[in-house]
């Protein structure tokens, strides 16, 4: 048996360890001396004692090892945990500073319109704010509303996958965010169905910002994904197979490529993808998923 580096099993963290040590190298040597068996006995029981301990350092010390790995996962977590942070804080920033560069446009814009309308003598419809529907809070409320509100798509995905979303601290702004795409969605059926209305990709629409229509940021809108999700039959590209109307696929169901960014940061960063189906048979958009970001190759 090879004894252990003493450096490994010391006297402070192991009780006992160097007297052990110690009797069991005196036992080696007067088992080495020794000719007759008038102390094999005693030296059997002092390798014996000192096996004993040695074995017990030897548990104490995997016990520590187990500890010390344990600890070492714990503070990568943490470290994890601490860039999804700074993640978060970058992109509200970001955010931040994008809605409030928007909102000064707007404001800018209202003024402009304001003054026009007043010169005009319609000082009243100037200054008489439009109705609004409330925004959604959760992808719960979301859910009840929008089928009632969105005449132009067909929504087909999975209400719980989308629910599960409410359980993150962003829930709030997330909802907020799918509820203006789907306006933007519902805005681009309306257009591209109407006699002489628009031609082209929703991206098309969202860079072109028809006057008077919701539009959502282009730069957070994809109409395909890349070549290795694409040919990759059975994973990435799998699981962006969503349900559909019959008379879109016989099949029920189709792969979906197309999708709006609702956050561009963190593990959940969630999507919208959508098969647009106003030129053919239902003329209307069908979104087939709300939910966390699903894998690609960068994220496996």
């Amino acid at each position: 048996m090879t004894t252990p580096q003493p450096e490994l099993l010391s006297e402070a963290a192991f009780p006992g360890i160097e007297e052990a040590l110690k009797n069991l190298r005196a036992a080696r040597s007067a088992t080495a001396r020794t000719d007759g068996d008038e102390t094999l006995d005693s030296l059997r029981r002092q390798l014996d004692s000192a096996n004993q301990t040695i074995d017990k350092a030897l548990e104490e010390l995997s016990e520590a090892a187990s500890a010390r790995d344990l600890a070492e996962r714990s503070r990568r977590a943490l470290d994890q945990e601490r860039k999804d942070a700074v993640d978060r804080y970058e992109d509200e920033i970001a955010d931040h500073d994008a809605t409030q560069s928007a909102l000064s446009a707007l404001r800018h814009q209202v003024s402009v319109l304001q003054q026009r309308l007043v010169a005009a003598g319609r000082a009243d419809d100037a200054y008489t704010p439009p109705v609004e529907d409330p925004v959604p809070m959760s992808f719960a409320e979301l859910g009840d509303r929008a089928p009632e509100r969105m005449r132009h798509l067909i929504l087909t995905y999975d209400v719980s996958r989308a629910a599960d979303l409410d359980d993150d601290l962003k829930s709030s702004t997330w909802a907020s965010k799918v509820w203006d795409a789907l306006l933007a969605l519902d805005a681009y059926g309306g257009a591209s169905t109407a006699e002489g209305g628009f031609e082209g990709t929703f991206r098309d629409f969202c860079e072109a910002a028809p006057q008077g229509l919701r539009c959502y940021p282009s730069a957070r809108v994809a109409m395909v994904e890349s070549d290795t999700v694409r040919k990759d039959k059975k994973g990435h590209r799998r699981q962006r197979i969503f349900r559909v109307p019959p008379e879109v696929d016989p099949a029920g169901e189709l792969f979906m490529e197309a999708h709006i960014k609702i956050d561009s940061k963190g593990r959940i960063a969630p999507r919208v993808y959508f098969y647009d189906d106003t030129a053919g048979t239902t003329g209307k958009v069908v979104v087939g998923y709300i939910g966390r970001h699903l894998s690609n190759t960068r994220t496996n």
